[in-house]
């Protein structure tokens, strides 16, 4: 999962806008591996990295006494 960190529109999705803390991509779209390398790095129409990698968190699990 990514969230976006530069407002754009998605030229390869019919254009769809992403908003600063957006999560990338919106749901049920798939995206390659070559795009999101794309989005991540200034190699992109932008020049500059558009999305970054959320950390997942590791779920809570309690302790049974």
């Amino acid at each position: 999962m990514y969230k976006v960190i530069k407002s754009f529109y998605d030229l390869k999705d019919n254009n769809h806008a992403y908003s600063v803390g957006d999560t990338f991509p919106h749901n049920g779209v798939e995206v390659d591996a070559e795009r999101i390398a794309e989005l991540e790095s200034d190699k992109n129409r932008l020049g500059v990295p558009l999305i970054e990698a959320i950390a997942e968190k590791p779920k809570r699990t309690r302790k049974k006494k």
